[in-house]
């Protein structure tokens, strides 16, 4: 999926520096021209809605092909537009062991990341959450609440920074990996105390009129993140999600919204009240939150570590090659000034490693005081 996105909306370089008046070529990369050729689109500066749409119904139709429920093409517009289409999709390079993590840990931009890479999974599951545009926008009362597959994505993103208490971050982690998990399901799910599993919106349907469960089908967590006794469906996602959460806030302050992934400063437990005149977070609310994120924090400093080792170890192993071929071969040795800034720039980078060593130290001694 990641690969259709990246061929479907390709990144494009971005703009060199203006150096001179003169008129410059702008360079949008090895692959742009391949999908413009293609689609027989128009020039690069020329990408509009229209474009935006053409180009998202491929992707959806592409993607289509990797599920065995495949939903309707339509329920994807509206998750890529102008912005991703002129200048590509822009995709967040960690894995989804690392997104989880990250989304454990308290990273809004590892759970906005995370919500991009499960909306397919979202589209195509037995029981779709994500649908073509639904409802009316002239009435509610004619045929429900407007809801677009856009304004579905987003208010999952929102869930996560959002204060509501059905809605909890074990809620959305449960959910997220259940999703993720059921294109590979080849049996239905089974409730734990071995009750029968029902759809959320069928609940108080007769037996006879329940949709039957089937492979791939999620069940419902609850703000613990353990199974209840219902199946996840449209209804199910739309009372959790509601269209008001995605509904963006307008801050006359200019400030960041939610999802945002800009991190908003504690303000001084001693005032009474944060810059934006609310009640400081409570105290106990605060250190329950740090005790469920930090084991995740744990894990994402020790991968960091591992990885640093790992490059570490490559680039000795490369530099001992070089040095073994140099002395095979007879070569005159590089510059000195070029050697120094090498050894300068390792230098620095051992004593930032020396430093960090320190401060897991410190870490270690505070974990015995938690």
């Amino acid at each position: 999926m990641r690969a259709i996105t990246a061929l479907v909306f390709p990144d494009i370089p971005p703009a060199p520096a203006q150096g001179t008046g003169r008129r410059t070529i702008r360079d949008t990369g090895r692959f742009w021209p391949i999908v413009k050729g293609t689609l027989q689109e128009s020039a690069w500066s020329q990408v509009t809605a229209k474009t935006a749409g053409a180009r998202t119904r491929l992707w959806s139709a592409a993607v289509a092909q990797l599920f065995l429920h495949r939903g309707n093409i339509l329920s994807a517009l509206g998750l890529f537009g102008v912005e991703e289409t002129k200048k590509g999709s822009g995709q967040d390079p960690r894995s989804l062991k690392e997104l989880l993590i990250g989304a454990e840990a308290g990273d809004a931009t590892a759970w906005a990341a995370l919500v991009r890479r499960l909306a397919p999974a979202l589209m195509h599951a037995p029981e779709p959450f994500i649908t073509p545009g639904q409802g009316s926008e002239a009435s509610e009362s004619r045929k429900g609440v407007r809801r677009t597959p856009s304004s579905a994505l987003a208010s999952l993103t929102l869930a996560y920074t959002s204060k509501s208490p059905a809605v909890s971050r074990a809620l959305l982690l449960a959910f997220a990996k259940s999703v993720l998990e059921h294109p590979d399901a080849t049996q239905p799910p089974i409730a734990e105390d071995g009750c029968r599993l029902v759809c959320y919106g069928e609940r108080h349907r007769d037996e006879e009129e329940q949709t039957t469960i089937t492979a791939g089908m999620v069940i419902v967590p609850d703000t613990e993140g353990q199974p209840t006794p219902y199946v996840a469906d449209k209804d199910w996602f739309d009372e959790t999600f509601p269209v008001e959460l995605g509904r963006q806030v307008q801050d006359p302050a200019g400030s960041s919204g939610p999802g945002t992934g800009v991190p908003v400063s504690e303000s001084d437990p001693a005032s009474s009240t944060t810059s934006h005149g609310e009640a400081p977070p409570d105290p106990r609310e605060r250190l329950a939150t740090l005790r469920r994120e930090l084991p995740a924090r744990v894990e994402l400093v020790g991968g960091s570590y591992q990885r640093a080792v790992d490059s570490a170890h490559t680039l000795m192993t490369d530099f001992e090659e070089a040095r073994r071929l140099r002395a095979q071969l007879g070569e005159e040795a590089l510059p000195a000034e070029q050697r120094i800034e090498w050894m300068e720039k390792l230098t620095k980078a051992r004593e930032a490693a020396q430093a960090s060593v320190t401060t897991l130290g410190q870490v270690e001694a505070l974990i015995l005081q938690i």
